[in-house]
């Protein structure tokens, strides 16, 4: 075990500001639509003040770490993904019917007696994702229009993405529509979310075109981000500093300030052009008590309540 001052040394020793920096310019500016620059980053860092660690450069060092192993989804990702999606759930019908039924025959009904559902309700981004399931697959609006009392061979409801399963369960309950198969599908999902819906009693069959699993949990044993040689042994202080850091980017959230490391601990670095998961750190989405986040979230807002605010100007 590694005392604090060791740690640092390995992180002043082995890390790199400006080549970190270079590595995440260009990775944004090949993969993720330009949507981090050198001022973002530095902003960002600026949120890193010596807190935790003896010296601001150590931090900002560790947080550069972590910013180039975040996985940022642009909405052409997301395009391919939904391909992805229709090819999965077409193989998971053919397999299905192995030895009865032929392939035309199966095509034939997921694309005529099928309805495709957007998970959660009309403003999120289940129904975001469904625009763009039915464009990148060529479906007819008829397979997004439900018809009244008409019982459908399948019934298959579409997100972006499920990292614990909770709230993929909650919203599969809602849902009245009647079919002879239902299944949901996710653009990403985690080996505990699919588990969730499969041992639930809602008789739903999940499938997801990527499924993430410990190695994609920030500070697992089996984390990606730290099975460098020259890291590995800053796990857990590297997880100490971003709950101490995430206290506070998330400590106003009435929600969320419970789950420094994203909800449910759940330790990703994971974000979509449109929004991020908080199911993510928090370090990279937070706003609270002035952080200035890298990657935007946008928080979902239930209840009607009397006073809403739009950049910064309130409507009653």
């Amino acid at each position: 075990m590694f005392t604090k001052n060791e740690v640092e040394q390995i992180i002043q020793d082995r890390l790199n500001i400006e080549r970190l920096k270079t590595i995440i310019l260009k990775t944004s500016s090949v993969a993720w639509e330009n949507s981090v620059s050198e001022a973002a980053i530095d902003k960002w860092l600026g949120n890193f003040t010596g807190r935790y660690f003896s010296s601001i450069e150590i931090e900002h060092k560790l947080a550069l770490w972590l910013l180039a192993h975040f996985t940022y989804y642009s909405i052409d990702d997301v395009r391919i993904l939904c391909k992805d999606l229709f090819n999965l759930i077409l193989h998971q019908k053919l397999l299905e019917n192995l030895n009865r039924r032929s392939f035309d025959e199966v095509l034939d009904e997921l694309l005529n007696d099928t309805l495709f559902v957007g998970l959660g309700n009309d403003s999120e981004s289940g129904k975001t994702i469904l625009y763009f399931f039915r464009q990148e697959n060529g479906l007819s609006k008829n397979c997004f229009e439900p018809k009244d009392g008409h019982l459908y061979k399948n019934l298959i409801f579409i997100d972006d993405v499920s990292m614990s399963g909770t709230q993929a369960c909650r919203y599969l309950e809602k849902y009245k529509i009647d079919a002879e198969n239902k299944y949901v599908g996710f653009l990403i999902a985690t080996e505990e979310a699919i588990n969730r819906i499969t041992k639930s009693d809602l008789n739903i069959t999940p499938v997801a075109t990527m499924v993430l699993d410990k190695r994609d949990q920030t500070f697992s044993s089996d984390s990606f981000v730290f099975s460098d040689e020259k890291v590995k042994d800053i796990t857990m202080y590297a997880k100490e500093f971003c709950l101490e850091y995430g206290k506070i980017a998330v400590k106003d959230d009435e929600y969320m300030y419970q789950y420094p490391l994203g909800y449910e601990n759940g330790e990703y670095m994971i974000g979509f052009e449109y929004n991020t998961p908080n199911d993510s750190l928090p370090i990279f989405w937070g706003t609270s008590s002035g952080w200035k986040a890298i990657f935007k979230r946008y928080e979902k807002i239930y209840g009607s309540g009397k006073e809403s605010a739009i950049d910064g100007r309130k409507y009653y």
